[in-house]
């Protein structure tokens, strides 16, 4: 059974200021009959979330916009859009080797959610091992190796090792996954959208 799509004009929310998952989100669904905002939302988590605490961090950013937004429960309800980067120790062609990825989870008012992960980025153990040393609370990999001049831009390493694809790339093709399960729902409809902004409290 469809659901009734649930405002004619829902508002997606970004649970992050960050300018490329802002634009990435900005670029998928601009084809799409939503009103989109960013938030600043706290992941709680460390800088470089390992494994499962990148989930706890996408969900403490939904939590947290929740927590700032809550008037607007009172309304036609919102989506929330967490993303949250992190690393993960996986098994690629038989060896032990560090992955980037990004969880990606979209809640509705109701509760309902759509997730996905994008695609992993091999990270080199040795740049891992030295985040770590420095501490994983306040040092990212990106920034390790960007300072290393492995990378020339700590907020998007990806595009600086093979393939040589910029973060933004892996975010919206796992965002449009998203958004033709949602628009297939009922959730939204194609149409113009608004430019990205923040929201103003």
């Amino acid at each position: 059974m469809r659901p009734e799509p649930i405002p004619v004009c829902p508002i997606l929310i970004t649970a992050s200021t960050s300018p490329i998952k802002t634009l990435a989100v900005s670029n998928v669904f601009s084809r799409y009959q939503v009103t989109l905002f960013a938030v600043h939302a706290e992941s709680r988590v460390n800088a470089q979330p390992v494994n499962g605490e990148t989930y706890t961090g996408a969900l403490n950013r939904i939590q947290d916009v929740h927590r700032q937004r809550s008037p607007l429960r009172n309304g036609p309800g919102y989506w929330v859009i967490a993303i949250e980067n992190g690393i993960f120790r996986e098994r690629v062609n038989g060896q032990a080797v560090w992955c980037d990825r990004a969880v990606i989870i979209v809640q509705g008012p109701n509760g309902q959610q759509y997730r996905a992960d994008t695609e992993p980025v091999i990270f080199p153990d040795n740049y891992v091992d030295t985040a770590r040393a420095k501490g994983f609370n306040n040092t990212t990999v990106g920034q390790v190796m960007s300072e290393a001049t492995k990378v020339t831009s700590s907020d998007d390493p990806h595009a600086g090792i093979p393939p040589f694809r910029s973060r933004r790339d892996y975010l919206e093709k796992s965002l449009n996954g998203i958004a033709t399960l949602m628009e297939h729902s009922g959730w939204i409809a194609p149409h113009a959208s608004q430019p990205i902004k923040a929201l103003r409290a």
